[in-house]
């Protein structure tokens, strides 16, 4: 089946507008992308599934506000919300990223090894017995 690029659309604008869904899932997605970019661990195409998760909740949330069934919109659909949203919101992942520095903190240096001590046991103090006795 063909992607219905109308209700695609319909969806993305809806979505777009809406608060809710932008405070709950958008927003900590993007921050999560952007902390990836700043690391340097971020992959385009994992970011593209991450959005199309995105696209299934959305499109879950805009059938049960419109009282429909959210089965009416195929997978092509989904990944045509999903290439927009991410053409949408490419823009603020890379200027929070800028903003952004990574929570990681650096390795910390490892301290040379301390020098031992000299033992303090009796063992080295005590002399060494002048006669040899063969127990056997």
């Amino acid at each position: 089946m063909a992607a219905d690029t109308i209700a695609a659309r319909e969806i993305v604008l809806t979505l777009t507008n809406d608060g809710q869904y932008y405070r709950m899932y958008v927003s900590p997605y993007i921050k999560s992308l952007a902390m990836k970019k700043a690391k340097g661990t971020y992959n385009a195409t994992s970011a593209l599934k991450g959005w199309r998760r995105l696209a299934d909740v959305g499109v879950r949330k805009y059938a049960k506000d419109n009282r429909m069934d959210s089965r009416l919109f195929n997978a092509d659909t989904r990944n045509v919300i999903a290439k927009e949203f991410k053409a949408r919101y490419n823009e603020e992942v890379n200027y929070t990223a800028k903003e952004l520095k990574p929570k990681r903190k650096a390795p910390a240096k490892r301290k040379a090894p301390a020098k031992r001590k000299p033992s303090t046991s009796l063992r080295p103090l005590m002399k060494k017995p002048s006669i040899k006795v063969k127990l056997f």
